[in-house]
C-alpha cells in the first residue's frame, strides 16, 4: 500500500471519529450552551427523520470542541462572538443573546401575578411576612454597552408587570432601576464573566435593597456593610458553561456571620423538582433576635451567603416549580418570612407551569374558635422518613371532607389529600397525640383528639438471589435467559394466597406513596420482589395490617438492569 492510499484511509477514519463519539445518553446536558441535548426520536415520532437529524447534529461527537474552536477563531480574527449562548456588546462586554426585545405583557405574566397574590395571602393569613423580589437582566443594567443599533427597554413588558403587581398590593422589591443607577459607578455585573447574573458586589447591593424593606417588619434586620464580609477576588479563565477563554478578575464575598449547616438533615427526605434541586439550610450559632426566613430563589441567589446575615435560620429552596408547593415547605420549616426571588428571563412554563399557577389552591387559615370539640378519637399514622428527622402524619378521609388541619407542638399544619389519605408531608417535630381539625363541606367544623398507630417490619426470609448488607440490597440472577422486568412491593395474603401489587419500578429512582388496606385485619407478608420471566427474587417481611388503615411506603432503586438490581436498604412500610 503506497503512502497516498494510507493517507486517504486515515482521512476517512478521522471522518468517522465524530460518529463513534456521538452522545447516546438520556437527558444529557450540553457542556457548552446550558441546555439538554435533543433526544433521539422514538418510532412513533410524526417526523422521525426530521427529529433524528436535529438530534444527530446536537449529539455528534466533538461538537463542543468544534464550536469552541470556531468561536475562538472568530474572536481572534474578526473580534466577533459566534457562541450559541453569548454575544459581544461594546467595550468587550459579553451578554446573553438578545432574543426578543419587543414582547408585551401577556396572559402568562398576569397568571404569574395572580399566583403571587395567592402566595402572599396564604402567608399573610398565617402571620408570615412575604416579599417578592425581581432581578433585572444584565442587558438592562448595562444597556449602554449593548451592541450598536440594539435598543433594550424595560417598557416592553416589565414596567407593565411591575405596575400590575403593585395594583394587586404585592409586597415587592424591584432591583432594576436601583442597580442600574449603582452600575454607573460600580462593576456589579462582570464585564465578560457570567452574562446571566450579578457578581458578588451586585448581590451585596441587591440583598441590601431587600433588607431595607424587611427592616420595616423586623427592626433587627439591618443593611450590611462590606466589613461584614471577607472580600477577595478570583480570576475567571472561561465563560460559564463554555470553553471560551477569558481573563477577568471576579469579586468574592464571604460572610463573617457564624453559622452551621443542617442541610443534610433535611435534604434526604425533601421533595424537590428533579430539574431544580438546590436546597440549603443554615442556622446562626450566636444568639440573635432575627426571623426564620424561607427563600424560594433562583440562580441569582444560589450559592450566595448573604441571607444568613439577617436571619436566625436561612432556608433556601430552588424556586422554579417548587414554589407551587409552598404549603408543603411552610409545614416543614414554619418560617417567619418568605422571600420569593426571580430573574427577568424565567417567565415561562419551563420554570413556572401556567396551568399549575392557575389551579393553585391553599387551605384557608385555621381558626380554632370555629371548631366544635368532639368526643370521638381519630387514629393517625405517623411515618418516619429518611434518617428519622422528618415525619409524615396521615389520616383517612372523612365523608364530605373539605379541609383538614393538624395542630401539634404549638404549630398548625395544612393537610393535603394524597393517594387516598390526607397527610401533612414532612414535619420537623416529634410528638404524639396532636389535635385534628376537620372542616366539612356541609359547614360542620370539628376538632378531634388523636391516637397514633405504628407498624414494625421483621425480616423473615430472602431468596438465594438477594444479597443483604447494611446499606444495599442486591438482586441478581444466574438463571439462563432470565430477565428482571420490574422491582416493587407486593402484598401476600397468607390466608387466601392472593398477591396484590402495591407499587413497582422499572428504572432507578425514589418511589413512595400510600397504601390503604381494604382487606380484613391480620398478618400479611410484604414482598420486595424483583419480577422476571422465569425466576423471581425477593425479600419477605411479616406485618400486621388493620382494615381501613393507610400505610406509607418508600423504596429507592439505586440501579436497575435485566440481571442486576440494587435497592437502598432503608425500605419503609408503616
Amino acid at each position: 500500500m503506497n503512502k497516498y492510499k494510507l493517507y486517504i484511509i486515515i482521512f476517512f477514519l478521522l471522518l468517522l471519529v465524530p460518529l463513534f463519539l456521538t452522545e447516546r445518553g438520556h437527558e444529557v446536558k450540553s457542556s457548552i450552551d446550558n441546555r439538554y441535548l435533543k433526544e433521539f426520536p422514538d418510532s412513533n415520532s410524526s417526523d422521525f427523520w426530521g427529529d433524528f437529524e436535529i438530534a444527530f447534529k446536537d449529539r455528534i461527537g466533538l461538537r463542543s470542541a468544534a464550536i469552541t474552536a470556531y468561536t475562538v477563531l472568530n474572536d481572534k480574527i474578526f473580534s466577533s462572538m459566534t457562541h450559541p449562548a453569548y454575544v459581544y456588546g461594546k467595550d468587550g462586554y459579553v451578554f446573553f443573546h438578545y432574543g426578543s426585545l419587543d414582547q408585551k405583557i401577556n396572559d402568562y405574566h398576569c397568571t404569574f401575578a395572580k399566583m403571587l397574590l395567592k402566595i402572599q395571602n396564604y402567608c399573610k393569613e398565617r402571620g408570615i411576612k412575604f416579599y417578592f423580589m425581581f432581578e433585572p437582566e444584565k442587558k438592562y443594567v448595562y444597556e449602554r454597552y449593548l451592541a450598536s443599533g440594539v435598543k433594550y427597554s424595560k417598557d416592553y413588558w416589565v414596567r407593565d408587570f411591575i405596575s400590575y403587581i403593585d395594583s394587586l398590593g404585592i409586597n415587592y422589591v424591584d432591583n432594576s432601576d436601583y442597580l442600574k443607577e449603582i452600575s454607573l459607578t460600580e462593576q456589579i455585573y462582570n464585564r465578560k464573566y457570567d452574562a446571566g447574573h450579578w457578581n458578588d458586589l451586585g448581590a451585596f447591593y441587591g440583598f441590601n435593597h431587600l433588607f431595607e424593606r424587611m427592616h420595616e417588619d423586623f427592626p433587627n434586620v439591618r443593611p450590611l456593610t462590606k466589613d461584614d464580609f471577607e472580600i477577595s477576588s478570583t480570576v475567571a479563565t472561561t465563560l460559564p458553561v463554555s470553553y471560551f477563554p477569558i481573563h477577568e478578575e471576579v469579586p468574592s464575598f464571604k460572610s463573617k456571620f457564624p453559622n452551621d449547616t443542617v442541610t443534610k438533615d433535611y435534604s434526604d427526605g425533601l421533595e424537590l423538582n428533579k430539574s431544580f434541586t438546590h436546597f440549603h439550610y443554615y442556622r446562626r450559632t450566636d444568639s440573635v433576635d432575627l426571623p426564620r426566613v424561607l427563600t424560594f430563589q433562583g440562580s441569582y441567589f444560589n450559592r450566595k451567603s448573604y441571607m444568613i446575615a439577617n436571619s436566625k435560620e436561612d432556608i433556601a429552596v430552588h424556586n422554579y416549580q417548587n414554589v407551587l408547593n409552598l404549603d408543603y415547605y411552610v409545614n416543614i420549616f414554619q418560617p417567619d418570612a418568605v422571600v420569593f426571588e426571580v430573574a427577568e428571563y424565567v417567565f415561562s412554563d419551563s420554570f413556572f407551569d401556567s396551568e399549575r399557577m392557575k389551579n393553585l389552591v391553599f387551605n384557608p387559615p385555621l381558626r380554632e374558635s370555629e371548631f366544635e370539640k368532639s368526643d370521638s378519637v381519630v387514629y393517625l399514622k405517623k411515618v418516619m422518613t429518611d434518617g428519622g428527622k422528618n415525619i409524615i402524619f396521615c389520616a383517612m378521609p372523612f365523608e364530605n371532607t373539605e379541609y383538614l388541619y393538624l395542630k401539634l407542638n404549638g404549630n398548625n399544619y395544612d393537610m393535603k389529600f394524597d393517594n387516598n389519605v390526607y397527610c401533612t408531608k414532612n414535619i420537623d417535630s416529634v410528638i404524639d397525640n396532636p389535635l385534628l381539625f376537620v372542616s366539612f363541606s356541609d359547614g360542620r367544623k370539628q376538632c378531634f383528639k388523636t391516637l397514633i398507630n405504628h407498624i414494625s417490619l421483621s425480616q423473615t426470609e430472602k431468596s438465594n438471589g438477594v444479597n443483604l448488607s447494611d446499606t444495599i440490597w442486591t438482586y441478581t440472577t444466574n438463571v439462563e435467559d432470565n430477565k428482571f422486568s420490574w422491582i416493587g412491593i407486593q402484598l401476600h395474603n397468607l390466608r387466601t394466597e392472593n398477591h396484590e401489587l402495591i407499587s413497582y419500578a422499572s428504572d432507578k429512582g425514589c418511589y413512595s406513596g400510600f397504601y390503604v388496606h381494604n382487606q380484613e385485619s391480620g398478618e400479611f407478608e410484604i414482598l420486595i420482589k424483583a419480577n422476571s420471566n422465569l425466576s423471581d427474587e425477593m425479600i419477605r417481611f411479616k406485618v400486621f395490617l388493620k382494615e381501613g388503615e393507610a400505610y406509607y411506603y418508600r423504596y429507592n432503586v439505586n440501579s436497575f438492569s435485566e440481571k442486576h438490581i440494587e435497592v437502598d436498604s432503608r425500605f419503609t412500610f408503616e
